[in-house]
């Protein structure tokens, strides 16, 4: 098993974090360890992509912890390229998936293409190329981490 990296370390650490403080704190909440005030399932502002079931777990204890209103959460990058911000000192979750971006020849290992020249190949073609993943770790921060609340106050109310 391939050795995992700073990034995925500090990862897990604070996922691990999460987990247990809110389950530690269960009882200090009636029993409830996760989302008590109801909110909706975690979802990628502002397009409202939804999230595998892993990812929705950490998101809402990041959510909870740092007592947000919503569950909806945006990169740094996108919130920057809607005129917002991250406020001062606020800290991400990690967020995990697979970035499909390789494929390499079932039976010539040192023929790889990358996905947009998968995509253009019959489907015939296709099944001689089994995908590589990689899997990559971002933050993202809660909308109410950020200035996005002000800079887009119309949709933020309607999340």
């Amino acid at each position: 098993m391939k050795e995992k990296s700073q990034i995925e370390k500090k990862a897990e650490e604070k996922q691990i974090t999460l987990l247990s403080t809110a389950l530690s704190e269960a009882s200090n909440a009636g029993g409830h360890w996760l989302n008590a005030s109801g909110k909706g399932y975690p979802r990628l502002y502002p397009k409202g992509v939804s999230v595998s079931a892993f990812n929705a777990l950490f998101m809402t204890l990041h959510s909870d912890k740092n007592g947000c209103k919503t569950n909806q959460f945006t990169l740094f990058s996108d919130a920057k390229a809607q005129g917002a911000s991250v406020r001062e000192n606020e800290q991400g979750v990690p967020f995990l998936f697979y970035n499909w971006n390789k494929y390499v020849h079932r039976n010539n290992p040192e023929q790889v293409i990358s996905r947009d020249d998968y995509m253009k190949l019959y489907e015939e073609e296709q099944k001689l190329y089994k995908g590589v993943h990689n899997r990559e770790i971002r933050t993202l921060f809660n909308i109410d981490q950020t200035t996005l609340p002000y800079v887009d106050k119309e949709r933020y109310e309607t999340t």
